[in-house]
């Protein structure tokens, strides 16, 4: 109901009320609701942050702004000292009216231009040089019909880069990622892909995001790498992820970056037979792991080498463990047991056997 309120009723119940204070004699007078009374007040009341002063008196005070009085006439009307007149007013988002001829004269020493480049500094700065607030400055270019300076510099800011970095210059950039073309060409993100769309382009990240990196490709990933001993760079390139999301999979998941081995050939020979050594072992003993677990060997291919066990040991059945896919992944290529322990398994007394000695 209060929006369907005349104005000049609803001007003339602020002005009653600011007179007698009383709502439940202001809605007899005018045969409107309470709370339809108490809505147009409130049109005129600051947020309730202020409980000693009553309401009242808060309307009076954005009465008597609106009416045209300065700072210190409201405050002797208002019987309140301006510091009150000042937080109410900010608090509702107006700026005093002599504040407003002030804060035009300070505006216009400066063109419209010399403001924007200001602006493109910083907010903070251009209110400092010029000594208004951003309110000022964005009533002052709406005031004279101009668009905002935020049109302002985002036109300004898009000029630049179609001069400095048209598409074919930019595309490169972001074949690499979007990071690089940030770096190199100095401007954010959002300002690059605002250019990019307006251009009537569209961007395709390099690498998918961390929020769309599904557990199933995080554990492809750190098999490739514990496993398959495939470098971060392939798996990277392989799974469009990131090397720094790459990276933090990884330590999320505890995994331990691997010493280089790749280009051991003695060691790449040894790991080959191994492997093929333990898929012989399995069907002679048909044994299979099932979804979501993995076969590992308690003592690694990689420990077995550095420590000199034969080949074929670390293949045997005594050697074997099935775990937990993730489990087995985390483990990489650690030992779950000693030389000693596997030996004593196998009931070998010569713990200093070297694969010299076994044919």
């Amino acid at each position: 109901m209060g929006a369907k309120t005349p104005q000049h009723i609803a001007d003339q119940i602020v002005k009653d009320y600011i007179e007698f204070g009383n709502k439940a004699e202001l809605s007899r007078k005018y045969g409107i609701s309470g709370p339809t009374v108490y809505s147009i007040i409130k049109k005129f009341v600051a947020i309730d942050k202020f409980p000693r002063i009553p309401v009242a008196k808060q309307t009076k005070i954005l009465f008597l702004h609106n009416e045209g009085l300065g700072i210190g006439d409201i405050a002797n009307m208002a019987d309140v000292d301006k510091h009150t007149v000042h937080k109410i007013l900010n608090d509702a988002k107006l700026i005093p009216n002599e504040t407003v001829g002030r804060n035009i004269k300070k505006l216009q020493k400066f063109s419209f231009d010399e403001i924007i480049d200001l602006l493109e500094i910083s907010t903070d700065h251009a209110c400092s040089k010029i000594g208004v607030r951003k309110e000022a400055i964005y009533g002052y270019f709406k005031e004279n019909g101009l668009p905002s300076p935020v049109e302002q510099i985002k036109s300004r800011r898009f000029n630049r880069l179609s001069e400095m970095w048209p598409m074919d210059k930019l595309k490169p950039l972001l074949r690499k990622s979007l990071n690089h073309a940030v770096v190199t060409t100095g401007y954010d993100d959002g300002t690059l892909l605002e250019y990019i769309a307006k251009c009537g382009e569209t961007y395709e990240p390099k690498f998918i995001s961390y929020k769309n990196i599904t557990e199933e490709i995080k554990i492809a990933m750190i098999r490739d790498y514990v496993i398959n001993d495939i470098p971060k760079r392939t798996i990277s390139e392989n799974y469009n992820v990131s090397s720094s999301n790459l990276n933090r999979i990884f330590k999320e998941n505890e995994i331990q970056v691997k010493s280089l081995m790749r280009d051991n050939a003695e060691y790449l020979d040894y790991q080959k037979l191994a492997r093929s050594l333990t898929a012989v072992m399995l069907r002679h003993y048909n044994i299979e792991s099932k979804p979501g677990f993995h076969i590992d060997h308690i003592i690694s291919i990689r420990d077995g080498f550095e420590m000199k066990i034969p080949v074929q040991i670390i293949a045997s059945f005594e050697n074997i463990q099935i775990l937990p896919t993730l489990d087995n992944l985390k483990k990489g290529k650690a030992s779950w047991q000693t030389k000693d322990e596997l030996f004593a398994k196998l009931g070998i007394k010569d713990v200093n056997l070297g694969t010299d000695q076994v044919s």
